[in-house]
């Protein structure tokens, strides 16, 4: 089960970036459209060569083609999220905007409290461990005699009247199969053992994968802002410093071509990051136990409030 919400809440995610890749490569495709128009202009002026034309074309036929596997790569991603859905496979979805960059999520205490004490896998082997213990009891109860009382009693067939009546004492005498039940206490003391260093270990686990899905938050988090803040301004720069001198014949073509996908290349690149810092999120929000993104934004909150969309701890995962 866990992994299915997890599986619905990544394609949730997915969906937004596959929309923005296709909206990136519209827009790239129409500036190459422009390009190769005013390319194609200075080449009948005499101010182009064919060299440049030949080289735009190209560069619109492969955005073309990756347009169009960015589309049915984005159909697809409908299709597997509708199936999750138990919707109509061919259900239409409107485009879906990217969201933008989420708070930090810093690593705490209050944040591993939650992951340890919520966590589906950890809540199955705390049942488990109650098991072994309701298991080692009746291991140990079943030493004890096993005391029955027992009325029987007869009536006449002829009229139905009382005729005989009986009391029964009965018990068991374990005492000869001591060394039977010992075998059965040790083993259940065993699985007992066992199932309680499964819970430590399990949350160990749940810390170090609170910890690691964290520092992913905080790298992707941190390389979104790298290009929204600086390399993509930067490039934006270079490209229209490019096209500029390339304009006014004092610059290559060819550097024009390199700013241009240097800046698309940036475009994508800050898009996965947003989209993986929010799968990271969603992530997070499982192995916390929460009912939605938003709880962790008042994870800050005193300890005795508990956790807003919090699973109880004794339900079942």
């Amino acid at each position: 089960m866990a992994k299915k919400v997890d599986s619905v809440l990544t394609k949730v995610n997915i969906r937004p970036l596959a929309d923005r890749v296709v909206e990136v490569g519209e827009a790239d495709r129409a500036w190459l459209e422009t390009m190769l128009a005013a390319t194609d202009a200075r080449f009948r002026a005499g101010q182009a060569s064919l060299v440049q034309v030949v080289q735009l074309q190209n560069e619109l036929a492969r955005r073309t083609n990756q347009l169009r596997t960015d589309v049915l790569g984005r159909e697809t991603a409908r299709g597997i999220l509708n199936r999750f859905l138990n919707r109509d496979i061919q259900s239409p979805w409107p485009r879906l905007e990217l969201p933008s960059l989420a708070n930090p999520v810093p690593f705490s205490p209050r944040l591993v409290d939650l992951a340890v004490r919520y966590e589906p896998q950890s809540n199955l082997r705390r049942e488990q461990a109650r098991q072994s213990e309701a298991l080692v009891t009746v291991s140990r109860r079943a030493r004890y005699p096993d005391v029955g009382i027992d009325l029987e009693g007869r009536n006449y067939t002829g009229n139905g009247d009382f005729r005989q009546g009986m009391f029964f004492l009965k018990f068991s005498l374990p005492l000869g199969n001591a060394s039977k039940y010992r075998r059965d206490i040790e083993r259940e003391e065993q699985r007992l053992r066992a199932a309680r260093l499964e819970i430590v270990d399990q949350e160990l686990a749940v810390r170090q994968e609170v910890q690691q899905l964290t520092a992913a938050i905080d790298a992707a988090r941190r390389e979104a802002v790298l290009y929204r803040d600086e390399i993509i301004p930067r490039s934006e720069q270079a490209l229209a410093s490019a096209q500029a001198e390339w304009e006014t014949g004092r610059g290559l073509f060819r550097d024009v071509l390199e700013a241009h996908r240097m800046l698309l290349d940036a475009r994508l690149m800050e898009a996965r990051a947003v989209s993986e810092q929010w799968q990271m999120l969603s992530e997070l929000v499982l192995c916390c136990g929460l009912g939605d993104l938003e709880a962790l934004l008042l994870l800050e909150a005193p300890s005795s409030t508990p956790a807003p969309g919090a699973r109880n701890a004794n339900s079942t995962p």
